[in-house]
């Protein structure tokens, strides 16, 4: 098993390598036309800031092409997340402010990807994007701000608008990584 990391430009890049339990070949998101996927499991997208997606889509034209060419399991994490859910249609709003604190999440469906989670949780959020709705994607999860997980209707393509890699003190995010390389594994 091979996972490729895609790097949006996140800080928490390390913290994202140090949790991945196989090889990985680590991509800056700009060097991503010329990668043979079929050498990959699966794919995580980071999270990022240094190109707002509203406001310069054209940045992550191939990350787009990625995920909508890609039947093997992905997951999107908080920037990665807004790219999946902009590479199926669904509508990212501005928040009007950065979202930064532990916000409660709270599980709407049941999914492999949350084998063993509460059905509330914390998780650590950094971002000034959400989405409230969804016309293609499905939620699997919510908090105050909207959707927090998403899934593809028939691909194991997930987002998660929080970042897992950011663990908080007797939380559950570090479990979705682990679900994540289970449905790889698969």
């Amino acid at each position: 098993m091979k996972i490729l990391l895609v790097n949006n430009h996140t800080i928490h890049i390390s913290k994202i390598s140090s949790l991945l339990p196989c090889s990985f070949d680590l991509v800056e998101m700009e060097n991503l036309s010329y990668l043979d996927l079929s050498l990959y499991s699966g794919i995580i997208l980071s999270g990022g800031s240094r190109y707002p997606l509203l406001e310069q889509p054209e940045q992550y034209l191939d990350e787009i092409n990625l995920i909508k060419n890609f039947k093997k399991p992905i997951l999107g994490i908080c920037m990665g997340f807004e790219v999946i859910c902009y590479a199926y249609g669904e509508s990212i709003e501005y928040l009007g402010f950065k979202e930064l604190c532990a916000l409660k999440i709270t599980l709407v469906k049941e999914d492999q990807l949350l084998k063993g989670l509460s059905p509330n949780f914390y998780a650590y959020e950094c971002h000034r994007w959400k989405v409230s709705s969804l016309n293609y994607l499905e939620s699997l999860a919510e908090s105050r701000e909207g959707i927090e997980i998403v899934k593809h209707p028939f691909l194991p393509h997930y987002g998660v608008q929080f970042h897992p890699e950011v663990l908080l003190k007797g939380e559950y995010c570090e479990k979705i990584l682990l679900n994540f390389f289970e449905i790889i594994s698969k």
